[in-house]
């Protein structure tokens, strides 16, 4: 605030408090007073003093909303100058929402800072700009100079700040070591019968006590020895229902990954929406419920193994360092018509991803899922369906803005968006696939020795 106007509002205040102390006293000698004359004398200076006491606070209204006007431009211009955007403030804003709110989210950050102010602070004794401030700064490293200049202006401003912000980090410390679930589950063709295939499971409930090597920190799931030696294709969805359901008795499913191995003639299969039961026999599709990426059997094989592990696991390397940056910006297009040319780009050790906002051509598709194969990259990302709307592509792109590390989390959130929509197959998160491979969680079973 200038310091023109603090004066003002100084100079008001007394003012205020004056006008106050005598209305107190006229109210006081009107109780006292019987004289009609006197009385009627009273009550007009009151009235009076009344109108000028509303008048000073309509003036001292118009400075307090001048004043936090011009504080939140100075923070607003505070974090336009940080390295976020705006999916960093929206998932900041995200965590201040109490249950059953249900205003649309805000496309920028001057219309997020009017939605707090209209956010109840109910019984918390955190505000909302509070909360969304420490978010901020527990989940993101903001420049020194940004996070300096925050404190700074929050110190006079918003109340058990430092308190809020240690409790978000502990929260932010305990999620980031919340245990990485994962359920791997392998197609095979059948050698004897076409259209038949071989599926077995395993769980993993904590990856970081996962050995692939000697198969310490798995369980092999049973439920496959109740079906059939082979299955048809129909029948998978039953067998991962039953996965489910054993796993469930196990562990805790609610930070479950999903693996679904597959041949390559099968790795555009839409198993995201296979639909699933549970024990009350409600029907949901995978990809609602948890996070689901395809694979490739085809790795899973000696050979393959021998000749690409190297490249491959060279390539997951540099990924996890890369974990921060946008999908658009790390990952190499893949909508491209000349494959040979893509095929030679993604061998380099460095190219760790591909994208591509529409599906591959139809008289192409099985060569470019053999290019990911032989290319050893370790993610990628397709429509499988086309949509000449621009809304699909929009959101198309949307999604290629995430951070690396958030992409199999946005897929489920558009896999789930879709499953809610009367229409879900106008929903862009029907038609999406991610590959992601890591080397490091393969099968127990699928061991090499050089």
């Amino acid at each position: 605030m200038s310091k023109n106007k603090e004066i003002r509002a100084k100079f008001l205040e007394e003012r205020f408090n004056t006008l106050a102390q005598t209305y107190q006293s006229i109210s006081q000698q009107l109780n006292r007073d019987s004289n009609p004359l006197t009385r009627s004398k009273l009550l007009r200076e009151l009235s009076e003093i009344e109108q000028g006491l509303e008048n000073i606070e309509e003036k001292l209204e118009k400075i307090r909303n001048s004043r936090d006007n011009d504080e939140r431009q100075n923070l607003l211009k505070i974090l336009n100058s940080s390295n976020l955007d705006i999916a960093d403030f929206k998932k900041a804003y995200q965590a201040c929402l109490p249950d059953g709110w249900i205003n649309p989210i805000p496309e920028n950050l001057n219309d997020i800072f009017e939605e707090l102010e209209n956010i109840p602070q109910g019984n918390s004794k955190y505000q909302p700009l509070g909360i969304f401030l420490s978010n901020l700064m527990a989940r993101y490293k903001l420049p020194k100079q940004v996070s300096q200049a925050v404190k700074l202006w929050v110190e006079e401003r918003i109340n058990y700040f430092p308190e809020l912000l240690s409790q978000v980090r502990q929260e932010q410390r305990f999620h980031s070591h919340t245990l990485e679930t994962h359920l791997l589950v392998v197609v095979r063709h059948s050698q004897q019968h076409s259209n038949r295939y071989f599926v077995e499971g395993w769980l993993i409930p904590d990856t970081r006590n996962y050995n692939y090597e000697t198969g310490s920190g798995c369980k092999r799931l049973m439920a496959s020895e109740g079906f059939n030696n082979s299955l048809k294709l129909d029948e998978i969805p039953h067998l991962l229902t039953q996965f489910i359901k054993e796993s469930e008795r196990l562990y805790s499913l609610k930070n479950l990954t999903l693996e679904i191995f597959l041949p390559l003639d099968l790795i555009d299969l839409p198993v995201d929406n296979w639909n699933i039961e549970d024990d009350c026999d409600f029907s949901y599709s995978l990809g609602s419920e948890f996070k689901v990426v395809v694979r490739s059997c085809e790795r899973l094989e000696p050979n393959y193994y021998y000749r690409h592990q190297q490249l491959w696991k060279q390539k997951w390397e540099v990924l996890q360092q890369s974990t921060e940056e946008k999908v658009q910006k790390v990952f190499m297009s893949g909508d491209i018509n000349n494959l040979k040319s893509l095929f030679h780009e993604l061998r380099d050790s460095h190219i760790v991803g591909l994208y591509c906002t529409k599906p591959p051509k139809q008289t192409d598709k099985r060569d470019f899922f053999v290019l990911m194969l032989k290319s050893a990259i370790p993610v990628a990302f397709w429509p499988r369906s086309n949509s000449n709307t621009s809304e699909f592509q929009v959101e198309i792109k949307k999604i290629l803005q995430c951070r690396v590390h958030e992409l199999p989390d946005v897929v489920q959130q558009e896999r789930l968006n879709s499953a809610i929509q009367l229409k879900a197959e106008n929903h862009v998160g029907s038609h999406i696939s991610l590959l992601w491979e890591d080397p490091n969680l393969i099968p127990p079973n699928i061991t090499y020795s050089m």
